[in-house]
């Protein structure tokens, strides 16, 4: 199931890591931070350039295996109805729908993008 993936992504990217020094800093949440007007700067916000494969392939590839990966566990198709919470400029919903034809409601956290994400039309 999806929520187990989920999970076990969770674990390995997180599990490892130490636990901060208590005179560490603390994180702090910018919500502004994912609040972009355009693909490509969502692109540099979402994902972070590596060595060997650019942020856009990295759009490309990611994207397309996250799909892969939620339409296979949740048995998508076109009679199906999902709701993206947190979908930002769409990117997940838009994929969803091109490669199942199945119908996606976003719900966007950011005021400003409240019914305005380009790929949920």
């Amino acid at each position: 199931m999806f929520p187990k993936i989920l999970l076990r992504f969770l674990r390995e990217a997180w599990g490892s890591r130490k636990a901060p020094a208590a005179n560490a800093s603390k994180p702090v949440y910018s919500p502004d931070l994912f609040d972009v007007d355009d693909l490509e700067a969502a692109k540099a916000v979402i994902l972070n350039p590596m060595r060997d494969i650019t942020t856009a392939e990295r759009w490309e590839v990611e994207t397309s295996n996250l799909v892969e990966e939620i339409g296979r566990s949740m048995g998508l198709d076109a009679n199906s109805r999902l709701l993206d919470f947190g979908c930002a400029i769409g990117r997940v919903a838009k994929a969803l729908i091109e490669r199942y034809r199945c119908s996606v409601g976003g719900h966007a956290t950011s005021a400003r993008r409240c019914g305005s994400s380009p790929s949920a039309t």
